[in-house]
């Protein structure tokens, strides 16, 4: 039990550390301004512009549900994106407990939702979508 628990922090921080990590990254996808060959000088101009692709749709297996939800939805969040999560069937107590902790530090409705369901049907409309 005392294993358990001890690796159970571990988890924890590693979560932890896996926000912070893709926290820092908000403030550094940026576009960039290429050049262009044979171009008219002051004529023309070539830009990337990097931008949130909308809706995500992580789907979070049963085994260290915290650990895959931070790679995940870290990287999402982190780009401006929105994400839709279906935990597993056996953990769905994760996502939702995350999602409610979301709320409560004032992410804007609607930027994290969770679906718990079955795979054959929440996980494969979030496929079809």
């Amino acid at each position: 039990m005392r294993l358990v628990l001890c690796f159970q922090r571990r988890v924890r921080g590693m979560s932890i550390d896996t926000f912070r990590y893709y926290a820092g990254w908000c403030d550094k996808i940026m576009g960039d301004t290429v050049p262009i060959n044979h171009a008219t000088p002051n004529r023309n101009l070539c830009i990337t512009k990097k931008e949130p692709i909308g809706p995500v749709g992580l789907i979070v297996p049963w085994n260290y549900p915290l650990m895959m939800l931070a790679w995940k939805m870290g990287a999402a969040l982190a780009a401006g994106n929105t994400v839709v999560i279906k935990p597993a069937n056996v953990t769905p107590l994760t996502a939702l407990k995350w999602a409610e902790l979301a709320a409560k530090a004032g992410f804007p409705p609607g930027t994290v939702s969770v679906l718990p369901g079955s795979g054959s049907k929440c996980g494969q409309a979030i496929l079809d979508h």
